[in-house]
């Protein structure tokens, strides 16, 4: 896959190139790293990817107008039913394994002077987290492995199957109880939309939740324990017009008591 050649662009509406112009924004300001077009296709107002799992989706309604576009289902959140992602914990040997995976790739694609002397230096890692979470949308993959570690000079990874995730987008700061990047591709065949959401959070938040809802009904709600502060969730839509601008995501965050604390709607 070619990652430095920008792909062709086609123009959007007014509000969702805003919407995308501001996530994008929030995402340069962050650690982690970025193709190198992706400036170029922000300075174009019309941007039309969203990087997933190393999958790139279309927005393929782009010549509609609003009134054409199809509706969105509303679902209340209490009338989706939940499942939780959680399998466990992973071994010591298979957190290790991973997590010397994950730095060395980091390390690898790392910008000069991205991160403080030492800090990839795989002999500081001290493991935090790993558990088992449900492999939901990954043919071939029933389960994906989410740790999380830090190094030298206190530097902080979260990473799923040895690949770092980047944590920072969605929220408004350090305030707020849950921030984390979301992502979406439409992935198998037939086509389902899997949404994928990497968080940090406060220590009061032990749950966070993503469901996907388009435009012939809603995923369940995917439910995860946080750990170390951070985790990742997904979920799929079976839905063959849940497209990239046919659906939307929402994410909470709750506490030990149920009570949600943070809520957003993307996408």
């Amino acid at each position: 896959m070619n990652l430095t050649t920008p792909p062709p662009v086609e123009p959007l509406d007014p509000d969702y190139a805003t919407d995308v112009r501001r996530d994008l924004v929030r995402r340069v300001r962050a650690k982690r790293r970025l193709p190198t077009w992706t400036p170029v296709l922000a300075a174009a107002c019309g941007i039309a990817i969203i990087i997933a799992g190393g999958l790139f989706i279309t927005r393929k309604d782009s010549l509609l107008s609003p009134a054409d576009r199809p509706s969105i289902v509303q679902v209340p959140a209490a009338k989706s039913p939940t499942q939780s992602l959680d399998l466990g914990p992973a071994s010591g040997n298979e957190a290790s394994v991973a997590a010397v995976a994950c730095l060395a790739e980091e390390a690898a694609a790392a910008k000069p002077n991205q991160y403080p002397e030492g800090s990839l230096d795989p002999a500081t890692i001290q493991l935090k987290s790993a558990r088992w979470i449900k492999g939901l949308g990954t043919p071939g993959r029933e389960r994906e492995l989410v740790q999380s570690f830090m190094t030298a000079n206190s530097v902080w990874f979260l990473c799923v199957d040895g690949r770092a995730q980047s944590y920072e987008g969605v929220g408004d700061g350090a305030t707020d109880d849950v921030v984390g990047s979301w992502s979406w591709a439409n992935v198998g065949s037939p086509s389902m939309l899997r949404a994928t959401f990497a968080f940090r959070t406060l220590a009061i938040v032990t749950k966070v939740e993503l469901r996907v809802r388009g435009t012939e009904g809603a995923s369940p709600w995917s439910v995860v324990s946080v750990a170390d502060r951070g985790g990742y969730v997904t979920a799929v839509l079976p839905d063959a017009r849940a497209q990239h601008a046919w659906a939307e995501v929402d994410i909470r965050g709750l506490d030990k008591t149920g009570k949600v604390l943070f809520e957003k709607t993307v996408g």
